[in-house]
């Protein structure tokens, strides 16, 4: 068991090799830099979690954390403008078609499965603009490892390792990811 002087030799000796700036947008690094192998890991840390939902609609955090890997306006998309354009048809018919259903009893059930089929109409369309796995797949392709991302109750975080020449890719990819979510 190691003494607690030489825990705190260790732990000094590693506070003097890192390295920390920040942003002016307030994003900040912390880097470790360890020449033994050519390889970047990242560790995206988002001071955002479970326990900022509010009552009623738990599981948003998670929910954004799977959407960040979905893609950005850019990634993941053959055309956005027109993906969102057929993603907004899609809240309206899904929007009228709550509407018509909370009539109950006095619901047209003409109109109800006109809705539906709108919804799904509008769906497909939205599903052609789609690129699956996009934003995995550019990483994957140059090399990446570790690629994941998890939720807790204080904290969302993305992970991801590439060869150390892919560092602009990384930068490229994140901060397309916050700034075109």
């Amino acid at each position: 068991m190691a003494s607690k002087s030489a825990r705190a030799q260790d732990l000094a000796k590693f506070e003097q090799r890192m390295t920390e700036f920040a942003l002016d947008n307030g994003l900040t690094f912390l880097v470790l830099e360890r020449h033994e192998a050519p390889v970047v890991s990242f560790h995206t840390y988002a001071d955002v979690g479970a326990v900022d939902e509010v009552r009623g609609i738990t599981g948003m955090a998670h929910l954004f954390e799977h959407m960040a890997f979905k893609g950005t306006k850019t990634i993941g998309t053959r055309d956005y403008k027109t993906e969102a354009e057929a993603m907004a048809k899609i809240d309206e018919a899904f929007l009228a078609l709550k509407a018509e259903q909370r009539k109950g009893e006095r619901a047209d059930k003409a109109r109800l499965e006109q809705l539906r089929n709108a919804m799904k109409e509008a769906q497909e369309q939205a599903q052609e603009y789609l690129v699956h796995d996009e934003y995995e797949e550019v990483f994957s392709r140059e090399g990446s490892a570790g690629f994941n991302a998890y939720t807790s109750q204080d904290a969302t975080q993305y992970i991801v390792s590439l060869p150390s020449n892919k560092i602009e890719l990384w930068m490229m990819m994140e901060s397309d990811r916050f700034a075109n979510p």
